[in-house]
């Protein structure tokens, strides 16, 4: 191996270290520039796509998901059985009033709980700063082949915080980050699942 090619790997653990440790740090603070962290990494990373692969962009998605997950963990109105990759969507798609308590299967199967007095704090008061993590790891995870106009793009699906299934494109999302949008579902034709994120 070459002294250059040594250094451009090096580069990239360094980058990838920063980045593991920026998302670590911010997920779940209560602050606009924990929020901001996560559009702010999706320009950086747009930008330099020469120094994050495919393989390492899943990674850190699911990473990131994980993360979420911890933080989602530990709520009196929430109640996880077994392992999930991604109790966000779950949750997205599965809310109620708060007096229920949400039950999660081992197998995703999710059931509601009346409770007697409402939660002091509820896993809900976490999905507002939570929102523009869940969407960063979509992105990097990517996954889906959209339709539009006869053309095929690179795409996304994520759930709102109305439990509405939504898709973006890679490309239009990295071009504005810092708001949650999607496409119109009359606008796209198809969508296809790839394989390499199943």
């Amino acid at each position: 191996m070459n002294e250059e090619l040594r250094k451009i790997e090096a580069e990239h653990d360094i980058i990838d270290d920063m980045i593991w440790m920026s998302y670590r740090y911010c997920i779940g603070r209560k602050s606009i520039a924990s929020q901001m962290h996560a559009p702010n990494l999706t320009v950086f990373i747009n930008k330099n796509k020469h120094l994050i692969n495919r393989e390492r962009r899943v990674q850190a998605g699911w990473d990131i998901l994980s993360e979420i997950n911890d933080k989602l963990r530990f709520y009196p109105d929430l109640q996880i059985h077994g392992q999930h990759k991604d109790i966000m969507t779950i949750l997205l798609m599965s809310q109620t009033n708060k007096d229920c308590k949400i039950i999660i299967h081992e197998h995703g199967d999710v059931t509601y709980e009346k409770i007697e007095q409402t939660a002091p704090y509820s896993w809900r008061d976490e999905i507002p700063d939570l929102m523009n993590w869940y969407v960063f790891a979509k992105w990097l995870l990517g996954g889906l082949t959209i339709t539009i106009d006869g053309e095929d793009h690179e795409g996304f699906s994520f759930v709102d915080k109305n439990g509405e299934t939504k898709y973006q494109t890679i490309e239009q999302h990295a071009k504005h980050p810092y708001s949650i949008s999607w496409i119109p579902k009359d606008k796209i034709e198809q969508v296809m699942r790839n394989v390499y994120i199943s």
